[in-house]
């Protein structure tokens, strides 16, 4: 059965691209393409998760300085939760994941300008770095968003312009650049998740308020959101 879907799932790809021009996860070339859905097809369920492995954040949201989350510590338990008093920083975890894969925030309600800390030294630059893997391989992702900070030299503060890097790390701990300008990043992560951030953010993170937002979704949106799970 496993080999039918396998050859069916193929087949299926192989058509589309051809209509398309979209091959799997971003090649397009389509033996490529096969090459790389085969490698899909042979990985376990595990190993096919995007997963976060380490989250680092700096001078964004309620954290002023340096902030680096371990989810390695939960090794493979898939369901786990984030909680805390009002106020203290759950949200922008989910934020910073969020940001950092698509350059945008886990709600519509927040501006990337208004991701920076307001406890922020002018001096420490807000940066947000994200390390999961996907399909057995890792990713590291690094995002700052426009932000105001002191110049480097004389007085007053100068504009410093939104910025992103993708690179894929190997085994041997090699780093490969995949992406190095903030929409080019945007897109590399889409292909290589299969989800834009609207999608991420209603089947990968579901921040406070925005799970009443699906509940309350049409049927059309919901039967969109249902038929990519």
């Amino acid at each position: 059965r496993a080999g039918l879907l396998h050859d069916l799932f193929l087949y299926d790809w192989h058509t589309h691209a051809k209509e398309t021009g979209q091959y799997f996860h971003g090649f397009t070339h389509p033996k490529a393409a096969l090459a790389n859905a085969d490698r899909y097809f042979r990985l376990t369920g595990e190993e096919r998760l995007m997963k976060p492995r380490r989250l680092m954040m700096q001078a964004f949201g309620p954290y002023a300085d340096k902030e680096t989350i371990d989810f390695t510590v939960l090794k493979n338990h898939q369901l786990f939760l984030i909680t805390g008093p009002t106020g203290s920083g759950k949200t922008t975890i989910l934020d910073a994941m969020t940001f950092a894969l698509y350059g945008t925030a886990s709600g519509d309600l927040r501006e990337n300008r208004s991701l920076r800390s307001d406890y922020a030294s002018p001096k420490v630059k807000t940066e947000v770095q994200l390390v999961f893997t996907n399909q057995d391989r890792t990713y590291e992702v690094t995002r700052t968003p426009e932000q105001e900070l002191v110049k480097q030299r004389g007085e007053g503060t100068r504009s410093v312009p939104a910025g992103a890097c993708l690179v894929e790390i190997d085994d041997k701990g090699e780093r490969t650049l995949l992406a190095s300008s903030y929409g080019a990043v945007t897109r590399e992560v889409e292909a290589i998740l299969g989800f834009k951030a609207a999608q991420f953010r209603q089947l990968m993170v579901l921040p406070q308020g925005e799970f009443r937002r699906f509940l309350m979704a049409d049927s059309k949106e919901r039967r969109i959101i249902l038929e990519t799970l």
